[in-house]
């Protein structure tokens, strides 16, 4: 897992160039202009290498650290832009120190988000990129509204958008990529949850109905966590499973691999979930779309790639109510909350007791 790495001061310059820098890491290197080559057969004049995963989360399994293998960098946030003759990595002012060290002597510029002076990504982007130019990104890495973004930035350059359908780095990274990860679910129970998962769908569903929408993706992996009480160990130090969620008005279908859905996960699931095949998602979505559904999508956190394979549906683009379900927490909840913090306190007080012996021991003579 990244580690965080908190900085307390701007460094003095906030875009440090490497791309001169004798004796740098030839690997990355190598890879940076391996992806070149890769740019140059695709007609591309950039690709965007974002740090998220399809569910756009920050923190994500080591088969999806793309930008990190790109790059060597390792900070939670930071995406990453090649272009034919450039490379920046955008991250903001927890990893300006980090970011700086571990790009050193590699052909990356780190540029400091937030900073005066310093360009978004997407306006770097149309700056750089003239007429006809077309800029690569990964449809299931962008979200709807990110995407959006970007076309509105490029739109005065004439420079165009186009979504692949495979990721270029992934070719670059051949067979040492990681493979998926493989941990089973776990069941969360009810008495822990305080809610079962018939009667979130229930919740879910009427709200769908006040709204007049026959279905909702969900697509953040804490949110499906929450909605079908169940717990992954897919990314490290963050309980969840690599999974969609689809609720209509009349099923609930968890799209996952099967292999991890353990007897007791299904008994904690019910008649009320259908569990399918987490490849499966689009060919679900595709039907809505030809059906004309009206579907409710979180546009800032849904996926390009989502929208595509909902091409037909009338989408409903608003916040995913589950965000705003899952911060009400019921009784049970708030009690797990205050017996977490009593054992937290604890851990804190045998920590504090140890580190205090621990000093005065190694002042001893």
């Amino acid at each position: 897992m990244p580690q965080d790495v908190t900085n307390v001061r701007v460094p003095p310059s906030f875009v440090k160039t490497n791309n001169a820098c004798p004796g740098g890491d030839v690997s990355i290197s190598a890879r940076v202009e391996s992806l070149r080559q890769l740019l140059r057969k695709a007609k591309l004049a950039a690709f965007i290498v974002p740090s998220t995963d399809p569910h756009q989360s920050e923190y994500t399994p080591a088969y999806w650290q793309r930008r990190q293998f790109m790059s060597g960098f390792t900070g939670s946030v930071g995406d990453l832009v090649v272009t034919l003759e450039d490379a920046r990595l955008w991250t903001d002012s927890r990893y300006f120190l980090q970011a700086e060290e571990q790009l050193k002597g590699t052909p990356i510029t780190m540029m400091g988000l937030g900073l005066p002076g310093v360009p978004t990504l997407e306006s770097w982007i149309a700056s750089t990129l003239e007429k006809g130019d077309v800029v690569g990104i990964d449809p299931q890495l962008v979200s709807i509204d990110g995407l959006q973004r970007l076309k509105n930035a490029l739109k005065p350059s004439g420079a165009k958008v186009k979504l692949l359908r495979k990721n270029l780095v992934d070719e670059v990274w051949g067979e040492e990529r990681p493979d998926a990860p493989s941990g089973p679910l776990v069941a969360h129970p009810t008495k822990y949850a305080g809610s079962a998962v018939s009667a979130k769908l229930k919740k879910l569903r009427k709200l769908l109905v006040a709204k007049e929408a026959d279905a909702l993706v969900v697509t953040r992996l804490d949110e499906v966590a929450w909605t079908f009480n169940a717990r992954g160990t897919d990314v490290d130090f963050t309980p969840v499973c690599i999974s969609y969620g689809l609720v209509t008005t009349d099923e609930a279908i968890l799209f996952v691999d099967p292999s991890k859905v353990t007897a007791k996960v299904k008994r904690s699931l019910g008649k009320s979930v259908t569990v399918e095949a987490y490849e499966d998602l689009p060919k679900k979505l595709r039907a809505l779309g030809k059906e004309k559904k009206k579907v409710w999508v979180d546009s800032s956190s849904a996926s390009a790639w989502i929208a595509e394979a909902l091409r037909g549906a009338e989408l409903l683009k608003q916040a995913c109510p589950i965000a705003s379900m899952k911060a009400r927490k019921n009784a049970v909840e708030l009690d797990g909350i205050r017996e977490a913090h009593i054992r937290e306190g604890a851990a804190l007080v045998r920590f504090f007791s140890w580190l205090d012996k621990a000093v005065k021991k190694s002042r001893q003579p």
